[in-house]
């Protein structure tokens, strides 16, 4: 048993994968044998295998062994643009993914977009999401949302958050949830097809996530943080009453 766990993390190593991982603690822990087998039949391996020559190197797909092609690697965060809110956003991406399909690039490789805590926004890592299933709200281009109307104090703000040479987590997350807020309270009497279509579309997995988020706030609010961990046991569940009831009561 234990030979067969050193094969197989040996070969995880030779695909460029870490056998290490930071915890939400910051402590480096190990990965488990049961994800680096996930990880590696991901990438299309025989975990039984080993490689034949022992170099490390990393997974190429089959396709781009046989026509090499190249693209741009990036953190979508540190886009700079004149109009984002202080964090790269899917107008700078597009614009991006725009400019590299002018000059023939395949791909552009991204920096995950989970979910993250969006009340405790200094917790960015892209690699310790709150939900895998969901893209991070921080990511969306605001000004592009229909009903935005800027004013002088949000140009004021943007100004500032464009200017820093670091993304101000907090800032970002602050001025977007209350400009989309706005928002939303300013049309969510108009009927709107594509939003019944994604809430519909999003079934279970978006209603348990939009419970996370408002308990998350509650949390953080008491002093509980933004990580269900934290939390006191009776709202650690989803099936619990006390959470269920918390649901009927900000629904």
């Amino acid at each position: 048993m234990k030979e067969a766990s050193s094969s197989l993390r040996r070969l995880a190593r030779q695909k460029g994968i870490e056998l290490v991982r930071p915890s939400p603690e910051g402590r480096l822990v190990r990965v488990s044998d049961r994800n680096l087998a996930r990880m590696l039949a991901a990438l299309g391996e025989d975990v039984a295998c080993k490689s034949s020559d022992g170099e490390d190197r990393c997974h190429v797909p089959a396709d781009l062994i046989e026509r090499p092609a190249w693209g741009l690697s990036l953190q979508l965060y540190e886009l700079v643009s004149n109009r984002n809110w202080g964090i790269g956003d899917f107008k700078d991406l597009w614009a991006i993914c725009s400019m590299a399909g002018a000059l023939g690039a395949d791909f552009i490789g991204l920096n995950p977009l989970h979910a993250g805590f969006l009340y405790e926004a200094n917790r960015c890592s892209p690699y310790e999401p709150s939900n895998r299933k969901l893209l991070n709200p921080l990511y969306i281009a605001v000004d592009e949302v229909e009903g935005f109307v800027t004013s002088s104090d949000i140009e004021t703000e943007l100004s500032m958050l464009r200017e820093l040479s670091l993304v101000d987590y907090e800032a970002v997350a602050a001025i977007k949830l209350r400009v989309l807020g706005t928002i939303w309270k300013s049309v969510q009497q108009v009927q709107n097809p594509a939003l019944e279509e994604f809430i519909r579309n999003g079934e279970r997995d978006l209603h348990l996530h939009a419970l996370f988020e408002a308990l998350s706030c509650a949390q953080s609010m008491a002093g509980a943080g933004a990580g269900w961990l934290s939390w006191p046991r009776k709202f650690q569940l989803p099936e619990s009453t006390v959470v269920r009831e918390f649901a009927r009561a900000h629904e």
